[in-house]
């Protein structure tokens, strides 16, 4: 079993809950920073936990990159009793200097059990927005971005979100999306 030795923070109690659940040899230490060709896939549990600790700015660093600093922030959905982290939830503001500027897009993210193989599944929540790449119901697709967002393995939620992010910074989805704005998914 593992023991924690020092003060630990929620997202170290949930990792602790994940590992304890894996049973691994009190030996086997998971580190983000492990080194992975990248001709061999980081394992699923092991990205994404990767990608948690950036979520949550663990050690100073983060996934998001560039003008999107600030304006996303995401993160596993602690509602939800979810170890393997399938679930996944936050926010994208609206690109600043639009009319769409004030505006909190709130969204869900689901990661399968195949992910990374399988991009993530976006789902917007609110407000409604108009950007081709979003259905009636808020799914994201992403190989309607434009440019279009080619996912690989070596992506992660971040770079699917900061792709989101630029289409919205697009004039015409910003002044198409304002009218929405008190609109939400279903």
């Amino acid at each position: 079993s593992l023991t924690i030795t020092h003060t630990s923070t929620q997202a170290d109690l949930h990792l602790y809950r994940f590992y304890a659940r894996l049973d691994l040899p009190s030996n086997h230490y998971y580190t983000p920073h492990m080194a992975v060709s990248n001709d061999v896939p980081l394992p699923r549990n092991f990205k994404l936990l990767a990608e948690f600790d950036a979520a949550i700015g663990k050690q100073g660093e983060s996934n998001i990159k560039g003008e999107h600093i600030g304006w996303i922030q995401y993160g596993a959905d602690d509602s939800k009793d979810d170890p393997y982290l399938h679930h996944w939830q936050g926010m994208i503001f609206g690109p600043q200097g639009k009319q769409t500027g004030e505006l909190m897009y709130m969204f869900t993210v689901y990661c399968s059990d195949n992910y990374p193989s399988d991009p993530p599944k976006i789902k917007f929540q609110g407000p409604k927005m108009a950007m081709k790449a979003v259905d009636a119901q808020g799914n994201v697709d992403l190989t309607k971005l434009v440019p279009p967002f080619k996912w690989n393995t070596n992506n992660n939620i971040a770079d699917a979100l900061m792709a989101i992010r630029t289409n919205m910074c697009d004039s015409t989805v910003a002044n198409q999306s304002y009218p929405l704005r008190n609109q939400n998914y279903s």
